[in-house]
């Protein structure tokens, strides 16, 4: 049984892709030049006539390609599906078709390809309820073993007073900004980086003008002693930060209540902001979070994601 993943771009994703090739046959779909050329000819063409695109056609010979069988699960992102010929390669694959769901989504989309996929899956528990598809665990990037090697070279003082942040703004400047004014009167040393997008109104000090690097902004991960998040308006699912906070043994700082639903935890480890009284935050600060459980680290990890997909193929 191969598994292949179409859509998969990120670099986090690609080092997720790597770490289950140890436990799975896993394979990333790739378009050929040529398919891509034809694909492009059809585009422009339909600018000026009414031509058909023939994503299933190329779709197919992708698949061909890659030599799929109905024996073979394709895993979709969610974000890349409707990007050129992937819904041709999606809607073709003779195989177990699933689409993992990782942002918000509405349900028009939903309803657009719930008929292409075997199953879908999402991270968010209210979206799961909202657009009736199945509930999948958030899964982290990299193995339990893979994470401890990157903790082992953190440039982190393990101190509790350098806290990051790094993510676009999304409308969450202000919470932010609050945070880091709450967080410099604790002596703590500010490593924020929030990108400018279109909901930015007015510029501050910690405002950049775009995303950093995968391997810069996890170097920055690393070298933190506490993470911040602030989550977007509707969302309930755990982003990745929650995991780094556990596979990394970092603290987090959250406006996620949830976490405090979970076995993981851990008062010495999340503060949740507008939840946990600001007095109890110096406490936080100087707590030693207990050890993260084997159980929760498989939980979250990629082997557990596809341990899962593979079982209910």
């Amino acid at each position: 049984m191969k598994i292949f993943f179409l859509g998969w771009k990120a670099e986090y994703e690609r080092a997720m892709i790597e770490s289950l090739a140890t436990s799975f046959d896993v394979r990333v779909v790739q378009v050929p030049g040529y398919v891509r050329r034809i694909y492009r000819l059809f585009r422009s063409l339909s600018k000026r006539m009414p031509v058909p695109m023939p994503l299933e056609r190329l779709g197919r010979r992708v698949n061909a390609r890659h030599n799929e069988s109905s024996g073979d699960i394709l895993v979709c992102n969610e974000g890349e599906l409707l990007h050129g010929i992937n819904a041709g390669i999606a809607r073709t694959f003779k195989g177990h078709k699933v689409l993992l769901v990782r942002d918000l989504v509405d349900r028009p989309f939903i309803d657009s390809v719930r008929g292409q996929f075997d199953r879908i899956y999402s991270f968010d528990p209210e979206q799961c309820a909202l657009l009736e598809v199945e509930r999948l665990d958030q899964f982290f990037p990299f193995s339990e073993a893979s994470a401890r090697q990157l903790s082992a070279r953190s440039g982190s003082a393990g101190e509790g007073r350098t806290c990051t942040f790094l993510g676009r703004d999304k409308g969450r400047a202000a919470t932010l900004l609050e945070i880091a004014e709450v967080l410099k009167n604790q002596g703590c040393r500010l490593d924020f980086h929030i990108v400018r997008d279109k909901t930015t109104q007015a510029v501050s000090p910690h405002h950049v003008s775009a995303i950093y690097p995968y391997g810069e902004s996890l170097r920055m991960t690393l070298d933190a002693d506490v993470l911040v998040e602030v989550n977007q308006t509707g969302q309930a699912g755990y982003t990745l930060r929650v995991l780094e906070a556990l596979f990394f043994d970092k603290k987090l700082l959250t406006t996620n209540a949830r976490v405090k639903q979970e076995p993981f935890y851990d008062p010495g480890r999340f503060f949740v902001w507008g939840v946990d009284s600001q007095q109890d935050l110096p406490r936080f600060l100087q707590a030693r979070p207990a050890p993260v459980s084997a159980e929760t680290l498989y939980r979250y990890s990629p082997v557990a994601m596809m341990d899962r997909l593979v079982g209910e193929r």
